[in-house]
């Protein structure tokens, strides 16, 4: 799960949802969410399910620790938000641009990304019109909050950042030594799921050939 050692999303995730109700004990009290109230009651970093028990979280709940509210986000996105975005999306994305579609999930959910034209446009690579997507997502409950909008602009700036760095996923081609040591590209055959025992044999093919 890459997200658990980008450390640049993580700190992106930590410095929106906050740790509210931190209290002077150092646990961390339930509250209410900003746009829904006690109906999404709110614990750690934005976390509405206890991952341990998967129940909901509300009103009265037991406080928690700070190294427990970061262990629930880190569990949260590795059980609920990173493998369903990578599943959305269809284009090689680095860590950064996929770490800030993974901040837009667990703040306005999967089924929200998966329902978007942001994701139409990543998946289109429309890279121009992904920062007036993001910006389109900047309300709760129907009413703008600030604190939305200031998020929705970060996660641009890290996505449209991101494309200048390699993806973090694709296929790439072998590569195959020549007699003077220098690698040369193969093109690869296409998929074929149901030949996959041919690969290997043709891959030796093609690296015995240089050497006849």
């Amino acid at each position: 799960m890459f997200l658990l050692a980008n450390k640049k999303t993580m700190d992106l995730i930590k410095s929106f949802e906050g740790l509210h109700r931190l209290r002077s004990d150092g646990m961390v009290h339930v509250y209410p969410d900003a746009g829904y109230g006690w109906k999404w009651t709110t614990q750690g970093y934005g976390t509405t399910v206890n991952p341990d028990t998967r129940q909901k979280l509300k009103k009265g709940d037991p406080p928690i620790t700070k190294d427990q509210a970061l262990r629930w986000l880190r569990m949260d996105i590795e059980r609920k938000y990173e493998p369903p975005v990578r599943q959305m999306v269809k284009v090689p994305l680095s860590e950064d641009s996929m770490g800030a579609l993974v901040s837009f999930a667990y703040n306005c959910g999967t089924g929200a990304l998966r329902r978007s034209t942001l994701l139409k446009r990543v998946n289109a690579k429309r890279w121009d019109d992904v920062p007036n997507q993001f910006l389109r997502w900047n309300k709760s409950n129907g009413k703008v909050f600030r604190g939305l909008t200031r998020r929705r602009k970060a996660e641009a700036k890290q996505f449209m950042e991101g494309l200048k760095k390699k993806p973090q996923s694709g296929r790439e081609e072998p590569q195959i030594p020549t007699e003077a040591g220098t690698p040369v590209a193969v093109p690869l055959p296409p998929k074929n799921p149901n030949r996959r025992h041919r690969t290997s044999s043709w891959l030796l093919q093609a690296f015995l050939s240089w050497f006849k």
